[in-house]
Formats: C-alpha cells, structure tokens, sequence
C-alpha cells in the first residue's frame, strides 16, 4: 500500500514539474522534415504533452488530483502519452514554476499543428530510413553521437528511442540534415482519419460521393458503392490551389459559407449577363451555378454543410443567365468560353445546353471550344466538360438526344449523362453513342413535370437528390421557391435542410445531368493537381478508361450508349493520372523490372520494396529491377521526390518466387471406401500457379485424382498416410506441404471400377468387410450439375448394378440411405 502511494505521488509531482524552459510561442520557426522538405509546426498555446517512460494510464484511475489538475482536461493518447489542456494562465504558471525533472518523465513538449491544424504530439522516439549507401560505421557512429537506441529495424525504417531530457524533434532534424538518411521524423502521435471521411454537416447525404446504402432524402437509399469513389481519392489528393474550374452558369455567391471568396477567383467582366458586368453572383432564386460550383469545390472538413470533389481547387464563376432567365446572344456564350481560357481556368464546366441536334449549331460557340481544347494551359488544352441535357423518358420509351453543344464533333470534350444511385441510366439522360461518361444524380422527374407539357413520363415519387450548396438565407433553392413552373414535389416553401449551421446556405434540391457534369470536372480538378502536365486529351482518356462498367449494359469495345464509358470513378482516375508504377505480376530470383510511368518532369523516384524482394538496380533508377529473396507476397512502392513535396504511389503487389501452399484443407480422420475432397490452400491467384502435383503416401490401393488446386481420393483400405501437395509457377516448383490422415474401417459403400464406362457395382459394407444381406437401403444418383439421374429404393441386397452406358462424362454424386446412416461417394465416367 506505501509502495502506490509512493508511485501516485511521483505520477502527480510528474505531471506538475514541466521543465522551467517550457514557454510559449506564437512562431513557426519549429519544423520537422517530410523527405528534405521542411513542414512547419506551429505550437497550440494551451496543450502540453508529455511523455512517460513506462505505462502510467492505469494507475491513474485511482488518483485524486490535486484541484488545479483535476479540473483541466487529461487525454491519454496511448499508455506512456498524456496531453494537458490548461484553461487559464494561473494554471500554466504553477506549472512552469515548478524545479526539478523526475525520473519517471522522459519528454515534455508543446503540442504542435501543422498547416491543416492537425495536432501532432512529440514523443521520445524517431523513425529514420538510412540510406542504401550508407555503411553500418556511419549508421553506429550517428548512433551513438546522439546516444539513442534502436528499438526496431526493418527494410522500411528505423525506430529510435531518444535519451531521457532530449528533443526528439531537433534530434530527427540533425539526422536529415546529416546527409545520411531518406526521410527522419519524430514518430508523431496523431489522428488518423479512415478513408478521408470529412465532417461536413451533410456530407452522408451525398450519396453520390460516397454510397453506402445510407437514407438520405425522400426515405431513399441506393446501392453500396453507387457512387465515384471521392473519399478514396482524397487519400491521394484533395486538389491544389493553383487548379482553376471555370463555372460558366447563373453565377456563384460570393463568400458562401462553404465558398469563400479566398477560394473564388472572381474577375470583372466575368459576367457576360444582366447587371454589373464585374460582379458574376448568383440573383433571385438562380441558384444553378452555386450548385455546380458547390459540387465541385465546397470547402472540405470545416464541420457545416457538403464537401466539394476537389475541395481545395479555386472556382472561377463566369455569369451568361440573365435574373429573369431570358435569353442571351450567342457572342456573350461564346465570349464566356474565351474568357476562362484567357483568364487561366484549366478545366471549364458547363451545366447548360441549348434545344438542338445539331453540333454545329453555333459556329462561334464550336470554335469557341475547339480554342479552348487546344491552345488553352499554355497549349495542353483545356478539359471542357458539358451536361448532355434532361429530355429523355425511359419510362415511355423516349431515349432522347444529346443537345448542343454537349454534342460538338471536337476531341476530348467530355459529354456527361446522369446515373442513378444503384448505378442505372436515369430517366431523363439520353442513351445516344455521343455520351463519354455519366455520374450519380437523381433518379428521375416526378410525373407532374411531364402532365403541365401535355406528355407522359417520370416516376411517382422521385424529384431532386442532389445535396450541394444554397445561396443563404430565403432565395435558391432553400426554402424551395413558389414557382408554379418549377419541379413539382418538392413542395414550394419546403426547407431541407430545415436545421444545422447556416442550413439555409445548402439544398437537397439539385439533379439532372447538370450535377453529374460538375462531378467529372472536379475529378478532372483532382487528376490535374496531381499532374498538372497532362494534356486535356489524356485527361479525357483516363477518365473514360477508368470509369465503372455498370448497370448490366451492353458495353461493346468498352462504350454502352447508356452509360458511355461507365460511371465516374474519382479514385481510380487521380491514381492513374498520378504516375504509376508497372511491371510483372510475379518476380522470380532472376528479377523483374519496374517502371513509373508518367514521371512529372524534373521528379525524381525513391524505391521501396516489400519482405521476400531485394533492390538490384541503383536508387532512382527508372526502371528499377527487383529479385526474388524468398517466397511470398510483396510490394514494390515508388516514392516520387518533386519540388512541391512527395508523393507516395500506390503499391505495385506482386508475388515473390515459387508458389507457398500454406495448408490442406480436407478430413483428416475419415472412413474406408469413401471419397475425401482435399484443398491446396490458399487458391491464391496472385502466385500464378499452372501445376500442382499431389502425392498419396504410401497409395495402399487407393485413388488419387488430381483436379488442380483440389484433389478427390478414394479411400478403400484402412491406414495412415500422408498426403503432399506443391505448386509451379513462372519461378519453378515450390516446396510439398504435408497433412497427415487417417482411415479407419467402417461400415461404407464401395463403388467398382470406378472410373467407368458401363456396368457399375455399388456396394454397402460394415466392419470387417460383412455383406449385409437383410438391409433396406436407398441409393440417388446426381449429375455433375447435381440433377437427379437415378434413384433406387427398397434395395435388399448389399449390392446393386448401374448401367452408365451413355452417361455423359463426369463426375457423378452418390447417396445412399442405409438405416441410419447417410454415405456419399463419387463415380466418375469417363469414355
């Protein structure tokens, strides 16, 4: 009892003794480095964490804190790491006023934020990846110039152990600055954030970025993965400031809540429409372009309203709808279009079209857009993506058609359809060989749409889905206005949402293909942050070869004409623009060779690989050659090194060597005159195995059939036996795995000769090879498609004969019903 005493009162006086050069600062001239770029910390005013030499979290539970303590908050980040939270300033004078430093703390810091305000807390430790060139002389001699210790060591890193009262952070400093090292940093403490899931207010209602089946308007759920995949993508990129996408539309607010104007480029003349010509914002209920802009680039993670595709691209709002929604001259729509290519926009977003087949409707508009695709980004070309139009009714047969200039004959322009949220064609977007790509959107219109126009059509019960952002306060589309030729449901005056911060500045109310098009712009955003150097064609290219073939269509030479090249995939597209790593499936001892394709000019590659793989090829080579150490699953990973930071591509998994059968799976402890099915585990299809070669030892009289990866034996004699499996690849033949087997005598059923081609004899047994000549039994017959082909009842003797003469080769399932007993067996026909 003295002895916890004794260890609660150090734990307290710990925690009160911060040391006294502990002060606060306001700089950020505290970094760690990130490769060789240094990331600035920035130290929080009132947190402080401090690190144990040994687990403390459980005695704290029965501790009685001094008061000044026990009112602040104490979070544990894991068993040795406790962070303070100090309210007042009294509370860190008490605490920068106490002498002394006790054993049983090893390191006290600030805790830090980085750039995002992520909290990073210090602990006593390092990771540090020396080097290949390095030799284990100078590893020792840094070593023990900063008196650490290695507590774990393997091909991705170092983990080291700082000495008590040193700086973890000044000391990961000393080793990149050393010129000895890949990368050295602190072995932070932080939040992890699972597959990039923001907290914005209602980001679970965009179905259409991340589907899980979830409700989220009118009762409606779709399908698991109906969706483009977006928080995938932002584990690779969350987009670049420098990325512009031009909205060309009725106008976006400025300073929106989840839009400010410091991620706006707002320019004069950018609006071509009634009113300021230096003032492209949104009037009266024209909500339109603040729903395509929302969708596109809403602020991310900030706790209120949607998350924007690329949430950290700029959006440039360029106005051509008047207030009243009357028309406007051809020269201003055209005009709009050279104004974004002029002005800088990469990629221009276009959720309008006009009544008409023809693609050449507006001469000025077409050459307006062939510009644009090729002399705009210094002659990459601009992305012009456009909305394909609402007009179709599937529900009456009506396909519907592509409007200008959605339908323009010029390369690399992106038409958009409209998915819905179990990945089928919606009802309105056209089926026509001119759409490239669809996105999620609402399902369909509600009837009362089509019954004001005289025409049928629409489905009871479906309206706008689509959640994006609103302009505030009582105009847009939140409360729903009272317009009488407006969609009907929703309900004029409705508001959802109806609650939440600055729930007015968002709405549940957008559809058509006019939000599947801002979709594929935002991707289009992400894939151009990443590799900004992709020309507009090749843009298009991935897109397209990287979208979901869903929805059960016909998709001939990878095109449907209801969903062109499929749905949107965010994830897959930015990790193929990104270069990507490439070479073999399956890397032997005489090595593979790995390539990064599309390397970023002036980009240089750091390589990594996986257990069972070893570099032969020079660091930074391109391409790279790995050989075969062992056998097993591995990974070869490229890290690229480019003046804006690093960027880890995905893993390149491949299988080392010979193939490894881990186990087999089957009985172990079965009887004579059955059959037994055995497993070569795991059916692993990354080993590439094309043989397997089964062993029966000692064979005893029995059968072995050997069908690949599996194998049936026919057990007819009692014993023990071992039974070996082995699998070859492009590497060679691996090594047996054994599984031991015994067969013990038993009443059973014997079939003979097996396989056959006529005549069968089935035949029932007990121990000892007894007939069984006052039995009633039963015997079915099954095809390899397990159809009944025969059955037999009220059999008395121990025998029956089956004529198989015109059975179709095969292996055939056999149940016989004895008393009691179920026995099963395989006759195999073979001609």
């Amino acid at each position: 009892m003295i002895k916890l005493k004794i260890v609660i009162a150090i734990i307290i006086i710990g925690i009160l003794i911060i040391i006294y050069s502990f002060k606060e600062s306001n700089t950020t001239d505290k970094f760690y480095y990130a490769y060789n770029e240094k990331i600035f910390l920035i130290p929080s005013k009132n947190k402080i964490v401090i690190r144990y030499n040994n687990s403390k979290r459980k005695e704290f539970k029965n501790l009685s804190l001094p008061i000044f303590i026990e009112e602040k908050q104490i979070e544990w980040q894991d068993d040795s790491t406790i962070v303070i939270t100090a309210q007042d300033r009294l509370f860190r004078n008490k605490l920068t006023n106490e002498k002394g430093w006790q054993n049983d703390i090893v390191s006290m810091h600030p805790v830090y934020k980085e750039e995002s305000g992520l909290e990073m807390y210090i602990t006593d430790e390092i990771l540090v990846k020396f080097y290949d060139n390095v030799s284990q002389k100078q590893i020792n001699e840094i070593h023990k110039k900063h008196n650490v210790k290695v507590i774990k060591s393997d091909e991705n890193y170092q983990l080291i152990k700082v000495s008590e009262n040193s700086d973890a952070l000044e000391i990961s400093i000393s080793y990149q600055e050393s010129g000895l090292v890949l990368f050295s940093e602190p072995n932070f403490i932080s939040k992890v954030e699972l597959f990039q899931i923001p907290n914005d207010e209602f980001f679970n209602r965009q179905f259409y970025l991340n589907n899980t089946g979830q409700i989220f308007t009118d009762g409606h759920w779709g399908a698991n993965d109906a969706d483009i995949d977006a928080p995938e993508a932002w584990t690779i990129t969350q987009g670049n400031n420098n990325i512009i996408v031009a909205v060309i539309d009725q106008g976006v607010t400025p300073n929106h809540p989840d839009l400010p104007n410091t991620r706006q480029v707002r320019l004069n003349n950018s609006n071509l429409a009634d009113g300021d010509p230096n003032n492209p914002s949104a009037t009266a209920n024209n909500n339109h372009g603040n729903a395509c802009a929302g969708i596109i680039a809403a602020t991310r993670n900030n706790g209120e309203g949607i998350s924007g595709i690329a949430p950290n691209c700029r959006i440039m709002p360029i106005r051509i709808c008047n207030t009243d929604e009357t028309g406007i001259a051809v020269d201003r729509v055209a005009a709009a279009i050279n104004f974004a290519r002029q002005n800088g926009a990469h990629i221009i977003s276009n959720s309008w079209g006009y009544g008409s087949t023809n693609q050449n409707f507006h001469p000025a508009i077409v050459e307006a857009i062939r510009t644009a695709t090729t002399t705009g980004r210094g002659g990459l070309g601009c992305l012009v993506v456009f909305a394909a139009g609402n007009n179709a009714r599937h529900t009456v047969g009506d396909t519907g058609f592509v409007q200008f200039p959605a339908n323009v004959n010029i390369q690399g322009v992106l038409t958009v359809g409209a998915s819905d949220r179990d990945d089928f064609q919606a009802d309105y977007s056209p089926t026509s060989n001119l759409i490239d790509i669809v996105a999620p959107s609402h399902r369909a219109y509600p009837p009362d749409v089509y019954i004001r126009q005289g025409r049928t059509g629409g489905i009871a019960g479906e309206t706008f889905e689509v959640w994006t952002i609103d302009i505030p306060n009582n105009t847009g589309y939140n409360p729903y206005p009272n317009n009488p030729d407006w969609v009907h449901p929703p309900v004029a005056g409705e508001q959802l949402p109806a609650a939440g911060i600055n729930f007015l500045s968002y709405t549940s109310r957008m559809g058509g293909t006019s939000a599947a098009c801002p979709q594929v712009a935002g991707v289009a955003a992400l894939m151009l942050s990443i590799n900004p150097n992709l020309t507009q064609r090749q843009v298009f290219d991935i897109l397209t070869a990287t979208a979901d073939r869903v929805g059960g269509y016909i998709y001939t030479n990878g095109r449907s004409n209801e969903l062109g090249f499929g749905r949107l995939n965010a994830y897959k597209a930015v990790a193929q623009a990104v270069a990507y790593v490439s070479g073999p499936a399956i890397v032997c001892s005489s090595g593979g060779s790995f390539t990064v394709n599309n390397l970023p000019t002036g980009a240089t590659i750091t390589w990594s690989q996986g257990p069972n793989l070893a570099r032969t090829s020079a660091q930074g080579s391109n391409p790279c050659t790995f050989s075969s150490t062992g056998s097993g699953s591995s990974w070869v990973r490229a890290t690229l090194v480019t003046s804006c930071g690093s960027v880890t591509l995905p893993d390149k998994v491949v299988w080392s060597g010979t193939p490894v059968i881990s186990y087999i799976s089957g009985p172990t402890y079965t009887p004579n005159n059955q059959w037994a099915t055995y497993y070569a585990m795991p059916n692993n299809p990354a080993m590439g195995v094309t043989d397997y070669n089964w062993i029966l030892n000692p064979l005893n009289g029995n059968s072995v059939y050997d069908y690949g990866w599996t194998a049936d034996i026919a057990f007819y004699n009692s014993d023990y036996y071992q039974l070996l499996v082995r699998g070859q690849n492009t590497c060679g033949w691996g090594s047996y795995t054994v599984t031991n087997i015994e067969v013990y005598g038993s009443k059973g059923m014997s079939i003979y000769p097996n396989p056959a081609s006529g005549e069968v004899t089935i035949e029932i047994q007990s121990s000892g090879d007894k007939e069984l000549t006052a039995t009633v039994w039963e015997l079915e017959i099954y095809t390899p498609g397990m159809i009944l082909k025969e059955k037999k009842t009220s059999l008395k003797d121990n025998k029956t004969i089956i004529n198989t003469s015109g059975w179709q080769e095969g292996i055939y399932m056999l149940r016989v019903k004895h008393g009691e007993s179920l026995l099963t067996g395989k006759l195999i026909i073979k001609r």
